[in-house]
């Protein structure tokens, strides 16, 4: 279920080592980490059969010279203060890199879904997004890195504005745009630093598409692999609307696809009035 307290936001970090970003307000932060601990106690057995060693869990270390405390599993991020906000920063690499930074934003998705009690700062804002992750290398019937969850209606009238003011991409989507240029970029820019050097060719597969009525699709490579707003979800105004994916089967692709999801929120919040890309 949609869940239209603002709890977090999500940014995505330029550089050789990209970072998937949650951002929190200062006086949540001691709630969120007990909340952590807790799905870090229940959950250990299953991160290390997913990530295929045990693997160890760093949250409130001592700060280093630059005031960064790790973070995440194995240590895979570190937290940062940025003003009156708590920054969780998921640094991505390649090789098991990969399994650690998954499986570390399911557990911040998992731990800011539900509302947050003791929050008392008000805002107007409302959630973009509310991501639910899985992480399996055994999953059934595959899909063992499947995203899902909701888009806020506020977001999709930012897609649809975007939409009405691009040029058309022609052929069988006629009637939709390219993703803006930062989105493509931010995947690009995850493959990259999370796949192997022979794979980094297959950048070429990533693309995507913004559609009149506000559904989108990000694209990479894989076997129609992408993580959308399809168009047979009916859109209604002022109403969050179902986010689905197929083929999300690898932490590669998963990454790739929310850095992309992340950049998208990112311009919504930035540039409301957006500067189009396309």
């Amino acid at each position: 279920m949609y869940n239209e307290v603002h709890q977090y936001d999500l940014r995505f970090v330029a550089g050789v080592r990209p970072e998937l970003v949650f951002v929190i307000k200062a006086e949540d932060y001691a709630e969120t980490l007990e909340r952590i601990q807790v799905l870090v106690e229940r959950s250990q057995e299953s991160v290390n059969t997913y990530c295929g060693h045990e693997v160890a869990f760093l949250h409130s270390e001592p700060e280093d010279m630059f005031g960064h405390s790790k973070f995440g599993y194995q240590g895979c991020g570190y937290i940062t203060r940025e003003n009156q906000e708590v920054w969780f920063r998921i640094t991505l690499g390649a090789g098991s890199e990969c399994h650690y930074a998954t499986s570390t934003f399911n557990l911040l998705a998992t731990a800011l879904l539900p509302p947050l009690e003791k929050s008392v700062v008000k805002t107007n804002q409302v959630q973009q997004v509310d991501i639910e992750t899985l992480t399996s290398n055994h999953h059934i019937n595959g899909y063992g890195h499947a995203v899902g969850g909701y888009v806020s209606a506020s977001l999709l009238e930012w897609l649809q504005s975007y939409a009405a003011q691009g040029e058309k991409i022609g052929d069988i989507l006629e009637d939709s745009v390219p993703l803006p240029d930062e989105v493509v970029e931010a995947m690009e820019m995850t493959w990259r630093a999370v796949s192997p050097k022979d794979m980094h060719e297959w950048t070429r597969e990533i693309y995507g598409w913004i559609r009149p009525e506000g559904h989108f699709s990000l694209n990479c490579f894989g076997n129609a692999c992408d993580l959308s707003v399809y168009p047979d979800e009916r859109v209604y105004p002022g109403r969050s609307v179902r986010l689905g994916c197929h083929n999300l089967d690898s932490a590669q692709q998963q990454l790739t696809l929310l850095a992309g999801l992340i950049q998208l929120c990112q311009l919504a919040r930035e540039e409301p009035k957006h500067r189009l890309s396309c």
